[in-house]
């Protein structure tokens, strides 16, 4: 009997565990809500920023040590220090500053709506705890390679099988709250929509997809924006974070015309299948389809003209409030149309 109790507790304490990071999510965001004194289930940047910049106790203010940040949370320590990591976007000051945080609310908010949900918030955070553990594979500089994310998510197949199982991810992966983990499952699981696939895996042929289709600059190093707009965005959010050349979140037709008209070496005004195909690699061939044929003006063949993409950002714009560019919801509205 004091075994069975025993062995009770031990259980208890490790579900108490895991439950506690997802708390301590919950609890930080709630705190964020509540700082300026009341609830509304939402996060500002003004609230974001005001909140940490607030642990800043310098004269005159400098940004937020890793010191001061601790002092002032009451979450685990492996949670206040990855969170740190996460937030000082430039590890050689070692303090966060108001531009940096303003920066990592603008990368969190992944529907562009000017406010953080929870599901936004956690999510974020732990896309970003799950970049540092990739990164550290090899020299934790800030840029994972394929094969340090082929070697993390394959460290999961316990099975010996074809590939990944859900119940392998999320037991590989059992610190982060599951819904997470699922959605994590979902975006490397190239057929995980498919009722009719007998695919219930991830192989090793979708990890490199996947880590080429979240490679958003395809220079074969994610950076932590690239891996969380991968995850979060789905496979639109792939195609418009390798349009968005200058990450401003917004896309001209210029910019289009201009990421797409080289990927062959040259540029000569007009823009091909094949070159359509190199930016967009690993991202599904329905897809880029999907993009070829709005960008072609409707046309499934035939190099896509200048004039076109012109026509296709004109389209789309806000047609009360035109500014010549097409923001996440307008793009990711032109493609679904």
């Amino acid at each position: 009997m004091k075994f069975i109790l025993a062995l009770i507790a031990v259980i208890g304490m490790v579900l108490a565990e895991d439950a506690s990071y997802e708390d301590d999510l919950k609890k930080l965001y709630k705190a964020i809500d509540l700082a300026d004194g009341t609830e509304e289930k939402k996060i500002t940047k003004e609230q974001f920023v005001n909140y940490f910049m607030a642990f800043d106790e310098s004269t005159p203010p400098n940004g937020v040590d890793l010191e001061e940040f601790q002092k002032h949370l009451d979450l685990s320590d492996k949670l206040e220090k990855a969170l740190f990591k996460e937030f000082n976007n430039n590890p050689d000051d070692n303090v966060i500053t108001k531009d940096e945080l303003e920066s990592d609310f603008d990368e969190f908010d992944t529907d562009d709506n000017g406010e953080l949900s929870e599901e936004e918030f956690i999510e974020a955070i732990v896309l970003g705890m799950i970049f540092q553990e990739i990164d550290a594979i090899e020299n934790d500089d800030e840029k994972v390679t394929e094969t340090e994310f082929k070697t993390y998510f394959k460290k999961a197949d316990k099975g010996g099988k074809a590939g990944i199982e859900l119940p392998e991810l999320i037991e590989y992966l059992k610190d982060y709250p599951v819904v997470v983990v699922e959605k994590l499952f979902k975006e490397l699981n190239d057929n995980a929509d498919d009722d009719d696939s007998d695919d219930d895996f991830i192989t090793d042929q979708e990890l490199c997809d996947n880590f080429h289709a979240f490679n958003a600059n395809n220079d074969d190093h994610l950076t932590v924006e690239e891996f969380r707009n991968g995850v979060s965005n789905s496979e639109v959010g792939q195609i418009f974070a390798k349009l968005d050349k200058n990450g401003d979140h917004k896309l001209t037709a210029e910019e289009i015309i201009d990421v797409l008209d080289h990927a062959d070496g040259k540029k000569d005004g007009k823009i091909t299948r094949d070159e359509v195909n190199a930016i967009m690699k690993g991202i599904p061939e329905k897809a880029v389809d999907n993009l070829y044929t709005k960008l072609n003006n409707g046309e499934a063949t035939g190099d896509i003209e200048p004039k076109e993409v012109e026509d296709f950002v004109k389209a789309n714009d806000d047609k009360e409030k035109p500014d010549g560019a097409l923001n996440w919801t307008e793009f990711k509205a032109a493609l679904a149309a």
